[in-house]
């Protein structure tokens, strides 16, 4: 053969496949978190068309604003800020008010070479009750990685205006895939999607921080300057190349949402003023996500006060005032960041007590005390109030791509054994793909051996 006559060239190339070897041993593209010399960042002004009454097209709409208008007016501030950098090139899926498929999004996406996909939205809940800004993104492998990396340098930026934080998360539709239509159509085609929002125009805590023109530009700023950290770029200086400053490994199983509430959820009495300030105490678990808000009743259940966030680790101190002489319950529901929830035993208030008759120890957990324990039966109010707030806690997504319904615990299969095959196959790859580059670096070493040799020989 012709190699025959060139056994330093055939020497390099197997030296040449041991490297491959070495540094791709799955053989899966890792571009989107190689070092490179410049990105390509999509934005997707999210929704988006003609139409007075699709909600795919207008999104959320409440206090005189339309989703669509709002996530525009961010992604154009977005895209010039973002533009100021370098080693970056930025295009956006939408321009002017037109619909386009989630499917004609990502394609888009794909056929300019995305990096990655960054969707922008404002949110809205079927309660009105949750506010705080958060970050979706694909369960899967190096697209949660990539997705998680770029989420945590977006809620650090927007945390930094004054908006709470509700956390990078995943969804799981019914099939076992991403629930998003749009990350699940830019895992088809290798590109990272995340999808951003902003906080809830339907919540007055939310909508009076964000409720104007140049609050929307500004986000759309921090956006850029939170993408822009995330892939280490500066301000009109193109650098030799970029590596996103943020590593997140990439998870061999599926990054599954918390499905839920939280646990151990108690109230505490601990202390009742005679001009009706009552302070109290509230612990729950919630060892899968985190505790994002509370809020309590007076009622045993029927309404409940505005959500105030969690600021605590397992236990939260509040207070709140009553009438003179109330005499009646107490009860807290605590949220995730998922947005179920639970709701506490009762705790008795009784300002009908006075404080020299008021011992230290009955301000104790008004569950054991035995005036509780009389007139409120054990099957009822807070058991059956608990059921409900977790089957009707999941937030109703207006700008979802489909029509699933809020994702139950039975839903997914999700096997172990499966889990664990893939975790071993992987690293079987490795093993072969080592033991490959090990032998074609020693047949290269003896093959330079041996033509170094008959060189010398000639001589």
């Amino acid at each position: 053969m012709k190699y025959k006559k060139h056994p330093i060239l055939l020497s390099l190339m197997l030296i040449c496949t041991t490297l491959i070897f070495i540094i791709d041993p799955l053989g899966i593209s890792t571009a989107k978190t190689k070092a490179a010399n410049n990105i390509v960042i999509i934005i997707d002004p999210g929704h988006g068309g003609p139409g007075t009454t699709d909600e795919q097209e207008l999104g959320a709409k409440y206090n005189g604003v339309v989703e669509k208008d709002l996530t525009l007016i961010t992604a154009e501030a977005m895209k010039a800020e973002l533009e100021q950098y370098g080693n970056v090139t930025v295009y956006m899926t939408r321009t002017s008010d037109q619909a386009i498929t989630l499917a004609n999004r990502a394609a888009f996406a794909a056929s300019v070479g995305a990096t990655a996909m960054i969707s922008l939205h404002y949110n809205a809940s079927s309660e009105h009750n949750f506010y705080g800004a958060e970050v979706f993104t694909s369960a899967f492998g190096q697209y949660y990685a990539t997705g998680t990396g770029l989420a945590s340098c977006i809620l650090d930026e927007l945390s930094a205006s004054g908006v709470a934080s509700k956390g990078a998360k995943t969804r799981i539709g019914q099939s076992g895939a991403d629930y998003y239509g749009l990350i699940r159509h830019g895992v088809t085609n290798n590109i990272p999607v995340i999808i951003v929002e902003h906080g809830y125009i339907d919540n007055e805590t939310d909508w009076n921080r964000i409720n104007s023109v140049s609050t929307w530009q500004q986000l759309g700023i921090r956006d850029a300057t939170a993408v822009a950290h995330y892939y280490g770029l500066q301000k009109g200086v193109p650098l030799a190349d970029i590596t996103p400053t943020v590593i997140v490994a990439a998870p061999s199983n599926i990054m599954l949402p918390d499905l839920t509430p939280p646990t151990n959820v108690s109230v505490t009495i601990s202390d009742q003023d005679p001009s009706g300030k009552v302070t109290y105490q509230i612990k729950a678990t919630e060892p899968e996500s985190m505790l994002m808000y509370y809020t309590y009743s007076l009622d045993n259940g029927l309404t409940y006060a505005p959500l105030k966030l969690w600021d605590g680790d397992s236990s939260q101190t509040s207070s709140l005032e009553v009438p003179a002489h109330y005499n009646g319950n107490l009860l807290v529901k605590v949220y995730n960041n998922y947005e179920l929830d639970a709701v506490s035993p009762p705790a008795l208030i009784n300002m009908e007590v006075t404080e020299e008759s008021l011992p230290d120890s009955s301000v104790s957990d008004a569950s054991s005390s035995p005036t509780v324990s009389d007139s409120i039966p054990e099957t009822v109010t807070v058991s059956d109030a608990t059921l409900t707030s977790v089957s009707d806690s999941s937030t109703t997504y207006l700008w979802a791509d489909t029509l699933q319904n809020s994702l139950d615990k039975s839903e997914i299969v999700i096997s172990p054994v499966q889990s664990k095959t893939n975790g071993l196959l992987t690293k079987t790859i490795i093993l072969i793909s080592f033991i490959i580059a090990l032998v074609l670096t020693i047949v290269g070493i003896i093959l330079i051996r041996i033509s170094l040799h008959k060189k010398h020989r000639r001589r």
